[in-house]
């Protein structure tokens, strides 16, 4: 969408057309919480996962477990991670692992990523949206 006025009800139907998982690409991660406010999407459940670095008492990858659990058993059936700057996206990430199953358990994913994070993320989306 580079160079263009952004057209946030034609994204949204983009995102929301199908049950595939959707990879935003976008360097800022308040950036992305304010492109991820302008769309028109219901029914989903939001989790920021840079907001989890003050924490330090558990490892990363337990905090994106809990955020997994609750995310798998919310009523909602779309859920955004914002993963921007998340530095644990290998391939047994429990992000990684839930992005696998999501589909299976009923949930559509929206995962916000930085670019050079995107490689990580892209087998598990149907759809990529980048932004610049």
């Amino acid at each position: 969408m580079k160079g263009e006025q952004m057209n946030y009800q034609t994204v949204s139907e983009l995102i929301t057309s199908s049950n595939h998982n959707v990879l935003i690409v976008w360097d800022s991660a308040s950036e992305v919480d304010g492109f991820l406010n302008k769309l028109n999407i219901t029914d989903y459940k939001y989790y920021d996962f840079s907001q989890i670095y003050s924490c330090s008492d558990r490892t990363l990858n337990d905090y994106a477990v809990i955020f997994i659990r609750d995310a798998l058993n919310a009523s909602e059936h779309i859920i955004i991670f914002n993963c921007t700057g998340w530095p644990d996206l290998n391939n047994e990430s429990a992000v990684m692992q839930f992005a696998r199953v999501a589909r299976k358990s009923g949930k559509q994913l929206i995962v916000a990523v930085r670019e050079q994070d995107m490689k990580k993320m892209e087998a598990e989306s149907g759809r990529i949206i980048k932004i610049h």
